[in-house]
């Protein structure tokens, strides 16, 4: 058996007469399709893979051309393909929501809020706070009661600020009156 490594992704097998006979392989005969040809075929690439440069990478297929010449030698070329690149997949993170500040003008609508809000929707998580004589509430919903939570406190008040940082502001510097 000779082995010659073409390049990185090609060898070339080449066994004698003798040798063909002895492993049972008919090249173009309708035994080649056959388990024994396969398994046969795949002893072959394993032992002459491990002493020449030949290189199949992980996941690569390699292909077989057998050829017979006219005094009886069976060529083997083995062909590693790259393995196809799986498309990337995307991921998707939902951020959490931006959390809004609005402001109430007095005490009734601060309480008739933080009433309407603990009725209908109870752990939205909204807190009140007392600011420079005005009364905030900030709302960081979770993203299921969100809107339903937004529409309660536009009746009591108006949108003053978004992002997390107004919201730091207003609690940093805030009374909080109610836990949320």
């Amino acid at each position: 058996m000779q082995v010659r490594a073409l390049d990185a992704s090609h060898m070339m097998v080449i066994l004698g007469a003798q040798e063909k006979q002895a492993l049972g392989l008919a090249v173009g005969g309708p035994r080649w399709g056959s388990l024994h040809c396969r398994m046969t075929v795949a002893r072959i690439f394993a032992a002459a893979s491990s002493g020449s440069g030949f290189r199949a990478g992980r996941g690569a297929r390699v292909s077989v051309r057998a050829i017979e010449t006219p005094d009886g030698q069976c060529v083997l070329v083995f062909s590693a393909a790259a393995p196809a690149r799986r498309p990337r997949r995307r991921v998707y993170t939902v951020k959490p929501p931006c959390p809004q500040v609005f402001r109430l003008e007095t005490a009734g609508a601060l309480l008739d809020a933080a009433a309407h809000l603990s009725q209908e929707l109870p752990g939205c998580g909204a807190r009140f706070f007392l600011l420079d004589g005005s009364y905030r509430a900030v709302l960081a919903p979770p993203l299921r009661c969100r809107a339903r939570a937004e529409a309660i406190l536009r009746e009591y008040g108006a949108l003053c600020a978004r992002g997390f940082p107004a919201a730091a502001f207003v609690e940093e510097h805030g009374l909080l009156l109610t836990p949320g």
